[in-house]
């Protein structure tokens, strides 16, 4: 089976990992993959390096009028947008895919394309159906366009289902490493997670976990590390972590005015250790 991953980030993102995650067991299985990617971008290069087959030109949609003016402005934007549709549809009659996997929401736009190519659509949500308008907007093509919808949480998939989208939650996987070695709680015991600080993302549970192991082992350290959100998504966060930790809680700057260049972190394990971020 042949199935063409659209995606929608030229950078490494979280969506774009957990899918080159499950590539491996796909393939296994008899998957044949095929990649639309915004190029260029860190991500054409990561799939061509791995040999994978990848298509794509630069993407720049985007889904208010306010961002579609921000550089480089509407008037490159909008025919871009329309080259990058086009490419799709390309790619689409060229490769004959029997599934189109869209990865993530703002994938949407490109759903439609391929339905309407005629190819069966997999959409997959990894982000909470926001509010308003957008998310209803949203909704509403997610009932009509996806042949099928996955989710990665129950919670996604509760969100969805008040907007009368049913879907499935299909949980990212982690590889289990044959082994485990037994360890005690010591003075170099770190629990840490790196990615954008948020509600929507459970640093606030990840807050109140570590409140309740540290109650009973206080050696063990927790580490926040990544840029933090727009408010309101990280209200009470940074001040939940100083109460655990008894000592300032800071973090890097807002994720939107931030560049993954000029972030000191990295996807290393190292990082948990030695990036900048909030300290429990």
């Amino acid at each position: 089976m042949k199935v063409l991953f659209v995606l929608h980030e030229p950078r490494m993102g979280g969506a774009t990992r957990s899918l080159l995650a499950a590539l491996p067991g796909l393939q296994s299985h008899g998957i044949e993959p095929v990649f639309w990617a915004p190029s260029p971008g860190e991500v054409v290069s990561v799939l061509a390096q791995r040999g994978l087959r990848v298509e794509g030109v630069p993407r720049e949609l985007r889904y208010s009028l306010r961002a579609l003016r921000q550089p480089p402005g509407l008037r490159a934007r909008i025919p871009a947008t329309a080259r990058w549709l086009r490419g799709l549809r390309a790619l689409i009659a060229r490769e004959a895919p029997d599934v189109v996997h869209a990865n993530t929401l703002l994938t949407l736009p490109e759903a439609v394309v391929a339905r309407r190519a005629g190819v069966p659509v997999v959409l997959h949500v990894h982000e909470m159906l926001p509010g308003g308008l957008r998310g209803r907007g949203a909704a509403a093509l997610a009932r009509r366009v996806p042949s099928a919808v996955v989710t990665v949480s129950k919670a996604a998939a509760i969100r969805l289902a008040a907007h009368g989208v049913p879907s499935r939650a299909v949980h990212n996987g982690v590889e289990i490493p044959p082994e485990r070695t037994p360890r005690t709680a010591g003075p170099d015991t770190v629990v840490g997670t790196l990615g954008t600080i948020s509600r929507r993302k459970g640093h606030d549970l990840f807050v109140e976990v570590a409140r309740r192991v540290r109650a009973e082992q206080p050696r063990v350290r927790f580490r926040l590390a990544g840029p933090l959100a727009p408010a309101p998504d990280t209200t009470g966060i940074l001040a939940s972590a100083s109460s655990v930790s008894r000592r300032a809680a800071s973090a890097l700057p807002p994720a939107r005015a931030i560049s993954p260049a000029a972030m000191p972190c990295s996807s290393s394990s190292s990082a948990l250790r030695t990036c900048a971020g909030a300290i429990l």
